[in-house]
């Protein structure tokens, strides 16, 4: 199709380093996690955050005593 159009190929796109890809789109990117915390009571709640990469910004999701993949989704 591209020869039919006299266009040339795309150039090649393993130039750019994995840190130059992280930098350029740094305010596009979220990162997410869980982690666990055990209280004085002897419970352990679940945790559930986001990070922006851009700006390290942390986003509290939610904390529960027993996930779910419905406490996840919502």
């Amino acid at each position: 199709m591209l020869r039919r159009h006299n266009l040339p190929p795309a150039p090649r796109r393993g130039q750019r380093s994995w840190r130059e890809f992280i930098r350029q789109h740094a305010d596009q990117m979220l990162a997410s996690d869980f982690f666990c915390v055990d209280t004085v009571w002897m419970t352990r709640l679940y945790v559930l955050f986001f990070i922006e990469i851009g700006s390290r910004r942390v986003h509290l999701a939610g904390c529960t005593y027993s996930p779910n993949n419905q406490w996840v989704v919502l």
